[in-house]
């Protein structure tokens, strides 16, 4: 599943491919798919703690 604007997912066994060439995400839909929802909570969770950035005209130092 590709989603636009954002990499491919991929899921790598580190013990047995430390190199990462071994893409086996497929092979473990359940992990995918566990993984998944986190990722989307995580996002739900940054969406509704997050707020503009701050910008104050003619910014001055706190010290000289």
């Amino acid at each position: 599943m590709r989603i636009a604007g954002k990499p491919s997912p991929e899921l790598y066994n580190l013990e047995n491919d430390i190199s990462e060439s071994a893409n086996v995400l497929e092979q473990h839909p359940d992990i995918a798919s566990k993984l998944r929802t986190y990722a989307l909570e995580f996002e739900k969770e940054l969406d509704k703690n997050t707020r503009p950035a701050a910008f104050v005209k003619n910014p001055k130092p706190l010290s000289k």
